[in-house]
């Protein structure tokens, strides 16, 4: 029979192992009557009061001092120092999105749709948000700053009893201090930076506590600012040069205000209030190194034969390409034009930390580009009411009442290259370009350059040129531009009622309660960009045309009126929830106690949206594929456009310029007349697509686990836990324009909604207390189990996608740390291990049609997208300089390999892209920081990425196959930072 020592023995030298085999780190805890012992750090999470080393579960636990001194000063940089955490952005407007123990990662929904895997907190208060399944939606959970903390608590594993939803993975949670009714307390910092490459940064906080009147009314207050220097550029796509410096700094401030008035002994109430905005100019995006690209001649072949002649209809000539039915079945009835080609120069934008100048660039002339940013902000407050009753110290009752309200909002400008050929008179008819002016000549200069007016620039002043008065303006294809915008609001009630035992004399020990939670999640996003003039001059017909089309949203017959691509989209998810939880813990003797839990809850979530615009597919009226008359009032003046050889008048609204000049009044009554459909197209003439669905679930997610404390200091334990995350609605997808991608998977449309996924999860892992405190160790291996994944599923051709329940996954690992004090020298470490692997081979829908064959999404085996190892260590030397306590400090953190993409015959696999897109880089970050006391005051030095790494965090493929942009480490920065404590 194994004997306590033995068994304590097994499992240090197992840890040991893992340690010296790969050092990492991991957060202080401390305590016993030695002097150098560690301190214990006192957590929450088990909603009960305990030191981490007591707690049967993996959590970490960061003081403010801790995030001091190790210049952890985001959650990003918290994620390097926690084993098994993530953190990067995502989507269209770069969403953050937090990983545990493999739980998220790529292609699954909660990185660019659904809600998340990880579950934020401020206390006892939820943050999280739902994404939304678009390019720009402003959605994300929000992050606090990281200034007058008490700690931060990272729990690794499911912790769907406690925590509920969405903390699938895990849950990270910022605790703020409580007010004082005894003493005073506060904090203040100033701190200026400078970053490699780019500028300046600097921080200002202040905090400050204490009692108002003592023993009864006490007060917290903080507020802390700091301004993020940038150091992205953009340069010309058409020659290079540098537009816009530092495009990517920002701004941050905070605001907390805390009362604690403790109306008896037995009964206090807490009224708090949290404050904090984000602002970035643009965003980090930079790109790889790309050669040289020509652009060829082109030609836009209307395929309208009058007045064409033979040479021109002939092979070779320009209506070469045409048929019958003209391009993509569409054909119009103006002129056939020829665009010259020019050469992008080759540019080393990784090189020189520049961003892809063809996405903020408005190009007003070859030579003069104009940066326009692609901002966004996000501003929440919180604030709540906690009401806190003892009963004779023996049990604790809380109410815990709070309303978040959050508003990101912002909007990307897109821009296209320099597509402008030499400067010629605004008229048609007019000499073909000679190659003057041209970044690399024509080589073949086309016979004629008639260009319809409608297609022609205005000149400077804004008036039209005509043959009397040619005014000079830029001849050749359009500069293509627009802007993404989007505005995500929330508000959110949340109630929890709790009970809690707090004598520590009682075996059984319970905490149990109610939680009720009402969220409205209101997004607004839409796009106004010119892509159609572009496409038709460079392509032959822009998306907006092609058969089976909507049309075109503003008047593109009168010269000068460019013809817009208009969409706009308006979300409301109202999400409801009530649940109801418990956790019991019963002491068999005084080492042994099993603990038991469950969650049961009611989800209900109502799904509105209303969608209008070229991309939104085609309006009511279309008749088997082809328009009716579709813009009312005007006249046609003898254009027409012709699609599937069925030809309409192309009308206009000669008393309305604005997007849709058609009649609104038709569209409130689609709604109920659509009531049987839950996506419901308007009336005739109501250019909007209405979708109403409701969503009902109850998961069950239970617990059950057992410790057994071998000693006051050493503890090991087992723990089985299940966590989920609600479900949700998709929102409907163009059926014109992925009629291809529908035929390819063999389904009509996208399904209404997808369910809760769930994890199942079991751990077993062992806390322990050496060298009389002197040193920490803990560690934990797990298998989870993932089912029911909710998975992106793309529709590559029209570039639209949906949310299905596609995948089972699991994730295996192991995490150690290490804390330890000998000879003046304090090494924290911390390793993780995690394979998380899709379980079985990814499949699209079942085809509906016979002979379609059923797309595979991802392979069995392929990685989640999330490193296979995680470590970091930490060296702090405390000595003693001129008698002023002083310490220096070098801090390492290490990155594994991952897979950014499914491999090899999956959907999405694109070879081109082996191995720099599929297979991610590691990552090597070493920080250093040096710094003195004088009484409460320490004054430091730090630098963070000592060695100026600009490895790659997330890379994607840029158009074509010839770059790559994605998100890099930050640069090397160097500060100077003051703190005060009191």
């Amino acid at each position: 029979m194994v004997s306590v020592a033995g068994l304590r023995g097994v499992l240090l030298a197992g840890t040991a192992l893992g340690v010296v085999a790969l050092p990492g780190l991991a957060f202080a805890q401390t305590g016993t009557s030695n002097s150098k012992a560690l301190e214990e750090v006192v957590v929450t999470a088990t909603r009960q009061t305990s030191t981490v080393n007591k707690v049967a579960l993996s959590v970490s636990a960061v003081t403010q001092k801790n995030l001091d001194q190790q210049g952890i000063r985001s959650v990003q940089d918290l994620s390097t120092q926690v084993p098994g955490f993530t953190f990067r952005v995502s989507g269209g407007d770069n969403n953050p999105n937090l990983t545990l123990r493999g739980i998220g990662g790529n292609a699954i929904a909660g990185t660019s749709g659904s809600a998340p895997t990880t579950g934020v907190y401020i206390d006892d208060i939820p943050l999280m948000k739902r994404n939304v399944n678009s390019l720009e939606t402003g959605s994300g959970s929000p992050m606090p700053l990281l200034y007058d903390l008490d700690r931060i608590e990272v729990l690794r594993g499911p912790q769907g009893t406690l925590y509920g939803g969405s903390s699938e993975g895990g849950t990270l949670r910022f605790i703020t201090p409580n007010p004082s009714l005894t003493t005073y307390s506060g904090s203040a910092r100033l701190g200026v930076s400078t970053m490699q490459g780019g500028g300046f940064g600097n921080e200002e906080g202040l905090a400050l506590g204490g009692p108002i009147v003592q023993d009864k009314l006490g007060f917290r207050i903080s507020g802390f600012r700091q301004d993020r220097p940038g150091w992205v550029n953009t340069y010309s796509e058409w020659d290079g040069h540098q537009t816009a410096s530092q495009i990517n700094k920002g701004n941050d401030y905070s605001l907390r205000a805390s009362l604690l008035w403790q109306i008896t002994p037995s009964f206090k109430a807490t009224v708090s209030v949290f404050h904090q905005m984000n602002y970035d100019q643009d965003t980090s995006t930079v790109r790889t190194t790309s050669p040289a690209v020509n652009v060829p001649l082109r030609t836009f072949a209307n395929c309208s034969y009058v007045g064409a002649t033979a040479a021109q209809i002939a092979p070779g000539g320009l209506y070469a390409g045409c048929t019958a039915s003209g391009v993509n079945g569409a054909s119009f009835s103006f002129p056939a034009t020829v665009f010259g080609g020019y050469t992008v120069p080759a540019q080393m934008w990784l090189n020189n930390a520049a961003r892809n100048g063809s996405v903020n660039g408005l190009y007003l002339t070859p030579t003069n580009v104009q940066y326009q940013p692609s901002p966004r902000r996000t501003i929440f407050t919180v604030p709540s009411v906690t009401l806190d009753y003892n009963w004779n110290d023996k049990l604790d009752f809380k109410s815990i009442t709070a309303y978040d309200s959050d508003r990101t909002g912002g909007y990307t400008f897109t821009g296209a290259l320099g597509m402008r050929t030499t400067v010629l008179p605004n008229y048609p008819n007019q000499p073909c370009p000679s190659g003057v002016g041209l970044v690399t000549p024509i080589q073949v200069a086309p016979s004629a350059c008639a260009i319809a007016p409608q297609f022609l620039q205005l000149a400077a002043n804004g008036a039209v040129s005509t043959a009397a008065n040619p005014l000079p303006t830029i001849q050749g294809p359009a500069n293509a531009f627009g802007y993404f915008l989007f505005n995500n609001r929330r508000g959110q009630v949340t109630q929890e009622f709790r009970v809690a035992t707090t004598d520590p004399s009682w075996k059984l020990q319970f905490v149990g309660g109610a939680y009720i939670a009402s969220n409205n999640n209101h997004v607004n996003n839409g796009s106004n960009w010119n892509e159609n003039v572009l496409a038709i001059q460079m392509r032959g017909v822009g998306e907006s045309f092609f058969a089976g089309g909507s049309l075109p949203t503003a008047n593109m017959l009168t010269p000068g009126n460019v013809v817009d691509d208009v969409a706009t989209r308006n979300i409301d998810i109202r999400e409801n929830e009530q649940s109801a939880f418990g956790e019991v813990s019963y002491n068999f003797t005084s080492k042994f106690k099993l603990t038991a839990g469950v969650r049961v809850t009611n989800y209900s979530q109502q799904f509105t949206q209303i969608y209008g615009g070229i991309i939104s597919g085609p309006p009511n009226g279309l008749v088997n594929g082809a328009p009716t008359p579709y813009f009312l009032g005007g006249s046609a003046s003898g254009q027409t456009i012709t699609v599937n050889g069925v030809t309409s008048p192309f009308e206009t609204n000669p008393t309305s310029t604005t997007p849709f000049p058609n009649n609104y009044a038709a569209c409130p009554g689609s709604i109920a007349a659509g009531a049987a459909n839950p996506r419901a197209y308007a009336a005739a003439g109501c250019p909007y697509q209405y979708t109403n669905i409701t969503l009902h679930e109850h998961p069950i997610t239970p617990k059950i686990g057992g410790s057994y404390q071998l000693t006051p200091g050493d503890l090991i334990y087992a723990t089985y836990s299940e966590g989920q995350r609600p479900g949700g609605v998709n929102p409907p997808v163009p059926g014109v324009q992925c009629a291809s991608d529908f035929a390819n998977l063999g389904v009509g449309q996208v399904p209404l909604t997808y369910q809760h996924d769930t994890v199942k999860s079991t751990e077993v892992g062992g806390k322990f207390r050496l060298f009389d405190g002197q040193a920490q160790v803990n560690a934990s291996a797990f298998h989870i189990d993932w089912d029911n994944v909710q998975f992106v599923v793309p529709l590559p051709i029209c570039a639209f996608s949906f949310i299905a329940n596609a995948a089972t996954a699991s994730s295996d690992g192991a995490e150690v740390q290490i804390t330890g004090r000998f000879l003046g020298f304090t090494v924290n470490g911390n390793v993780g291990y995690d394979n998380a692997r899709y379980t079985s081979t990814v499949l699209g829908p079942k085809p509906a049609v016979a002979g379609v064959k059923q797309s595979i999404l991802a392979n069995k085996g392929d990685n989640l997208g999330v490193p296979d190892w995680t470590a970091n260590i930490g060296v702090q030397y405390d000595t003693r300089v001129m008698d002023f306590p002083a310490y220096a400090r070098m801090d390492y953190a290490y990155t594994g390999k991952y897979m950014r993409a499914t491999s090899a015959g999956t959907s999405s696999f694109i070879p081109a892209n082996t191995p720099n897109y599929i297979n991610g880089n590691e990552t090597h970050i070493a920080n250093a920081r040096v710094g003195i006391y004088y009484k409460d005051l320490e004054i430091a030095g730090y630098v963070k990425n000592l060695f100026d790494s600009r490895e790659w965090i997330n890379l994607n493929q840029g158009s074509g196959t010839y770059y790559f942009t994605g998100n890099t480490v930050l640069p090397r920065t160097i500060g100077v930072q003051m703190n005060y404590r009191f």
